[in-house]
């Protein structure tokens, strides 16, 4: 997981600059002996131009690793350039997160619920919960979106708690055999304090613990958590 900055002088425009930094990654990609084995190495690269991604430094080391990090997400190349498209989506995000802050400082996030059948009898045994935020200036905001943000900026566990709440005052009317079933970060399950907070949300609403079902993600297992 090494990384390295490099300070291209010489580049006479952007297309030279993404051959440099192509080779770079063709030369580093090139298998090693080692022993009696071979090793291989994939190699990612993200470039920034001065003066047109920052004038400042560290600001332009900031955009070539937001390029760096493109290159990787992306199926098609494993080398970016930082674009107007790239500051646009940094200036949406921050303007996400402190809106996010926002909603849950006014308890504005909300749960919407899918039924979970038993297919042999039709009936209901359990009803999803499901994260929803609707925000007056960005409209209609999917989890997909703030909850990534949620857990980087260590807002999750306030959310969680918010919406499990939420989620508490509907299901304390359901049937005692249909359960609750709420999806939960795996940064917030490790947490010791994490289940005082559920059993104290649980106690309030007078919901039996055996009617919570947790879920977590499969991405989770990707993760090394103790």
């Amino acid at each position: 997981g090494d990384e390295f900055a490099f300070i291209l002088k010489n580049a006479a425009d952007e297309r030279e600059a993404l051959q440099l930094g192509a080779k770079i990654c063709e030369d580093l990609e090139k298998h090693y002996s080692v022993g009696t084995h071979t090793a291989i190495l994939a190699a990612s690269c993200g470039l920034a131009t001065y003066p047109e991604s920052g004038r400042d430094p560290d600001l332009l080391r900031n955009r070539a690793y937001y390029a760096l990090h493109e290159a990787k997400q992306s199926a098609r190349t494993n080398i970016a350039m930082f674009c107007p498209e790239h500051e646009h989506n940094i200036q949406y995000r921050s303007q996400l997160e402190q809106a996010l802050r926002r909603a849950i400082y006014d308890n504005q996030l909300d749960v919407a619920f899918q039924p979970i059948m038993d297919i042999e009898t039709g009936q209901p045994t359990a009803f999803e919960a499901l994260a929803r935020w609707h925000d007056r200036e960005l409209g209609q905001i999917g989890p997909d979106e703030f909850i990534p943000i949620a857990e980087q900026t260590g807002l999750i566990g306030d959310l969680m708690v918010q919406l499990l709440n939420k989620a508490s005052i509907t299901a304390k009317n359901w049937p005692e055999t249909v359960q609750l079933s709420f999806n939960m970060s795996v940064k917030e399950i490790v947490k010791n304090s994490t289940g005082l907070r559920i059993l104290s949300i649980l106690n309030d609403h007078k919901i039996p613990g055996k009617r919570l079902e947790i879920e977590i993600t499969e991405t989770a297992f990707l993760e090394n958590f103790g």
